[in-house]
């Protein structure tokens, strides 16, 4: 490989306001769409451990076994096109599963937004792990960047592996209290004709999933995202294998 080859792999067009993070963009490389935060290059996404060191800076070279799988990556053979058979199969196939898809919205259209009783009793969520975590949020906020929400649970889920037995059994405890404060509660609460038992259940549920939420970037943004962890885990999992015996 020559040492510019990365320039293959840099859009034309750099844009000194979005985060100076390359991103994986299939293979070509690209730029990370989120914007700078005050004071830095880096978005809170990628500064996190470091992540943007993967693919390099957009405006710098790729390190050299990231560079060596993008080269692999653009030298395959390019799909087999499509005859017009398959091409009117798949046509066909997605006509359907929009049909089916907007059939499932005309219903849940009809049936109206169901409401949810504010008074009804709360379920805890998350066993050990959502009592670890309420009672930590703030430390975990302090320790990531400004704006990095969506890492407070990762972060969370981390520590939690570091946690003793002994302190595991008291998060424990602390919510097998709450699961039965909550039992007691639910079992005297008589809820409003207009509240169903249903709704009642999944307010607990909501716990984690709305943490996991919290700060979400668009669409466009969250694959990107997934993209770019589905490439460290592939070159974790390369560095990880044991050297072949000789």
């Amino acid at each position: 490989m020559a040492p510019q080859d990365w320039k293959k792999f840099t859009p034309e067009e750099i844009n000194a306001s979005q985060c100076m993070a390359r991103t994986w963009a299939g293979g070509k490389g690209g730029q990370c769409s989120r914007p700078k935060p005050e004071g830095s290059d880096i978005c809170p996404m990628h500064a996190q451990g470091d992540k943007y060191k993967v693919h390099g800076r957009v405006d710098g070279p790729i390190p050299a076994a990231k560079l060596a799988e993008f080269v692999g990556f653009s030298q395959k053979p390019p799909p087999k096109e499509l005859t017009e058979e398959e091409k009117a199969a798949r046509a066909e196939k997605r006509k359907a599963k929009e049909e089916k898809l907007g059939s499932k919205k005309a219903k849940k259209k009809k049936k109206g937004p169901k409401k949810k009783d504010p008074n009804a009793p709360k379920k805890p969520a998350g066993g050990a792990f959502g009592c670890f975590l309420a009672a930590n949020r703030e430390a975990f906020v302090k320790k990531l960047p400004p704006g990095a929400f969506t890492a407070v649970t990762k972060l969370a889920a981390t520590e939690w592996k570091e946690v003793s037995a002994a302190e595991k059994d008291k998060y424990q405890k602390q919510y097998e209290a709450k699961k039965a404060a909550y039992d007691k509660a639910k079992a005297s609460y008589v809820p409003p004709e207009e509240s169903s038992e249903e709704e009642e259940e999944g307010q607990g549920s909501d716990f984690l999933k709305k943490a996991a939420s919290d700060g979400e970037e668009d669409e466009d943004e969250e694959e990107e995202e997934e993209e770019e962890e589905e490439e460290e885990e592939k070159t974790s999992k390369v560095k990880a294998r044991p050297a072949s015996r000789r």
